[in-house]
Formats: C-alpha cells, sequence, structure tokens
C-alpha cells in the first residue's frame, strides 16, 4: 500500500492513497465509517 498524501480544503483535510498504473484509468473508492484504505487493498 502506498504511503497517505493529503489534501487540504478551507473546512477539513482528505487523506488519500495514489495507486496503480499511471497509465491505467482513474478510479476513485470511497469508503464509509469503520472501513478504512485496506478495504480495497486487494483490488488497487
Amino acid at each position: 500500500m502506498n504511503s497517505v498524501s493529503h489534501c487540504d480544503t478551507p473546512v477539513l483535510r482528505v487523506a488519500y492513497l495514489d495507486g496503480g498504473p499511471q497509465d491505467g484509468a482513474p478510479v476513485i473508492l470511497l469508503h464509509g465509517w469503520p472501513d478504512d484504505a485496506t478495504t480495497y487493498a486487494r483490488i488497487s
């Protein structure tokens, strides 16, 4: 799994992982509580 990056906005800080092939199609996987980014480790 890649290291965590952050996107800061005026109201919150969003953490994200960026991975996969650079020439691949972009996909955004969102999770809810109580899950975390490791929920998608097998498919990302």
